[in-house]
């Protein structure tokens, strides 16, 4: 079975995330890239580590240690960062 440091560096930082509750829109628009390239990041470790589900893989990860839940100030930290992307791209929109 795969360990955390076969995992790339996006493939660790999208299970970050997703192990933190963030959803894979809010974690493409944090890490600058698209949905979809976060879904192939989440899959690729997914396949990794032999899990028949993100789930199930995200359990196998928090199990060994290697997701560290983030303390309420860095996520609302996160949360803030996603507020003003959002609000430039609507400026854009306009």
């Amino acid at each position: 079975m795969a360990v955390w440091d076969d995992l790339t560096e996006r493939e660790q930082k999208c299970y970050y995330y997703y192990g933190n509750g963030f959803k894979q829109a809010e974690i493409a628009r944090l890490l600058f890239i698209s949905p979809e390239t976060v879904r192939t990041h989440l899959h690729n470790a997914k396949n990794k580590f032999k899990g028949r589900t993100l789930q199930e893989t995200l359990a196998d990860l928090s199990r060994a240690g290697s997701i560290k839940k983030m303390h309420y100030d860095e996520k609302q930290m996160h949360l803030k960062s996603l507020e003003k992307i959002k609000e430039k791209y609507e400026k854009k929109k306009e």
